[in-house]
């Protein structure tokens, strides 16, 4: 389990989350999503312990994970800035990893099949400074077979990565899932995102605005005009809501006629986050 309860973090006297409260249970995976700055990558650093909370609760498998270095221990992880040994081949890293998490050197062969199956078998001897940002990304795909997390927190893991790789990284996440691992995801690779999420949460101003199935999200617009308010819906900027409207824009046309809103632009919510970030 992942659980945030009230937590707010404060940077260089800026607020940067506010009040979060999130719980992903044992086999769910929840996606965050929102503008740049919204607090998203903040909210994972802190449940990797690599942040303390300014104030609220931060636990991850029942343990503080910024005290625990066991908790830390039972959380797989994929950031956006790798932390692989640069100078250590990429069979190295994984052994190394291996021995970290599990205290134990791993079986004969153990770490040749792990290099097979996420496609580095050829290059397992190569340093990993000499890897492509794409190889380096499956190579951390590998750290996530060596042990069996509890709670795994992913930072745009897809980015980097070929379809090929894509397709690796989702199949490697529903296992972990089916195993009963939490997991909280940040992606803008909604395509493949979207299929592993549970739930979605819209973060913004480091703030939780919104949660939706992925079926919503996927149906989810923001309407902008004058009085775009007499549409209800959640309230997205100062002329903008969010409407779930599985009928599409021409039913939110429509709604904007009736309602008297002076409409300006209606756009699916996550082509409006990418804007705004």
């Amino acid at each position: 389990m992942i659980e945030y309860e009230h937590v707010s973090y404060t940077a260089n006297g800026q607020e940067i989350l506010r009040e979060v409260t999130l719980k992903a249970e044992p086999g769910e995976c929840i996606l965050l999503v929102g503008p740049n700055g919204s607090g998203k990558s903040t909210l994972l650093k802190l449940g990797l312990g690599l942040l303390k909370p300014t104030s609220g609760t931060v636990r991850v498998c029942g343990g503080n994970p910024y005290s625990s270095k066991e908790t830390r221990r039972r959380i797989g992880f994929i950031m956006d800035s790798d932390v692989l040994d640069v100078l250590l081949t990429g069979k190295e890293n994984l052994g190394f990893f291996y021995e970290l998490y599990n205290g134990s050197r791993p079986e004969s062969g153990f770490i040749n099949s792990v290099l097979e199956r996420v496609g580095l078998s050829e290059e397992a001897g190569k340093k990993a400074g000499q890897y492509s940002k794409g190889m380096r990304k499956r190579l951390e795909i590998g750290r996530l077979l060596l042990y069996h997390p509890e709670a795994v927190l992913l930072d745009e893991p897809f980015s980097g990565l070929d379809s090929g790789g894509k397709e690796l990284l989702a199949d490697v996440v529903r296992g972990l899932k089916n195993n009963g691992a939490a997991v909280v995801m940040v992606s803008h690779e909604t395509e493949f995102a979207l299929g592993l999420a549970d739930r979605v949460v819209l973060m913004v101003g480091g703030r939780i605005l919104a949660q939706f199935s992925p079926e919503e999200f996927s149906n989810a617009y923001v309407v902008s005009g004058e009085g775009a308010e007499k549409l209800g819906g959640i309230k997205f900027g100062p002329k903008s809501v969010i409407i779930v409207s599985r009928a599409g824009v021409d039913e939110l046309i429509s709604a904007c006629r009736e309602k008297g809103v002076a409409l300006e632009e209606v756009m699916p919510l996550m082509k409006a986050i990418r804007r705004e970030g």
